[in-house]
């Protein structure tokens, strides 16, 4: 784990960031074509275009790094990867909703970074190993303000999100201990700055969770998978933290 986190890649990382954002504006509100993946879920002309441009800025600036990507999934060798989401929330994106944005990570044995941005509205957050997590109120790397985690201590006391709401039923147990808050696309950020507990995203794959997990643990809180393990393949649990192990024990009830 370094002791200081290379300020060259967070830079990069704000400049992929604003590259894609130009992009998906561009595209955001025309009728681009979409397309649906083998499992159903839609791909957007902007997600494509998105995708290939960061992939070509990574292959000059970090060629020695490996690549993870929703659409075109791994890319390269390396121990450092970065993983992308060209646009989180497309089906939101080809609607014309604003809760949509750009995922962006870089790993190696430790999450490094993370940075999400949400265009529209217009917010970004990001994060680095060691260096806390910051939100700007402009969709940009200026203006950026600490963000922190709540300090509620118990399970009981906590406002609590599961996404998606149709997984709601499966966990009953965990309703009845907490402040159940139905969820938004913005959840999981909402507990980074303080205004839930925690929040269960059910379903979430590296690409979706990746940037999550450092923004959250640099504002003080905690992640884990759904059994309590450090995995981002499928599932993850964001919290305060200070609820952390009462949370995973009322999930596993």
């Amino acid at each position: 784990m370094p002791d200081t986190f290379p300020q060259n890649d967070l830079s990069l990382a704000h400049d992929l960031m604003d590259v894609a954002s130009e992009i998906a504006l561009r595209y955001f509100g025309d009728n681009n074509a979409v397309t649906k993946k083998p499992d159903g879920t839609p791909v957007s002309e902007a997600d494509l275009a998105i995708e290939s441009t960061l992939l070509n800025i990574l292959k000059q600036e970090r060629p020695n790094d490996a690549v993870f990507s929703e659409e075109r999934g791994s890319v390269g060798k390396g121990h450092r990867r970065w993983i992308i989401d060209p646009i989180d929330g497309t089906r939101n994106f080809i609607a014309g909703n604003r809760s949509w944005g750009t995922h962006i990570a870089l790993e190696t044995d430790e999450i490094l970074l993370g940075i999400i941005s949400r265009p529209l509205f217009p917010r970004r957050w990001w994060a680095t190993l060691g260096g806390g997590a910051f939100v700007s109120s402009s969709n940009s790397r200026e203006d950026g303000e600490s963000i922190s985690v709540s300090s509620k201590l118990k399970l009981a006391d906590s406002r609590v999100s599961l996404w998606p709401p149709t997984f709601t039923s499966t966990i009953k147990d965990l309703q009845n201990k907490s402040h159940w808050i139905d969820p938004n696309f913005e959840s999981i950020l909402n507990v980074a700055e303080g205004s839930l507990e925690a929040c269960i995203d059910a379903t979430g794959k590296a690409w979706d969770l990746a940037p999550y997990v450092r923004i959250v643990e640099e504002a003080g809180g905690a992640f884990s998978d759904l059994s309590g393990n450090r995995s981002i393949d499928q599932g993850g649990c964001f919290s305060n933290g200070q609820i952390h192990e009462e949370l995973i024990r009322a999930i596993s009830s």
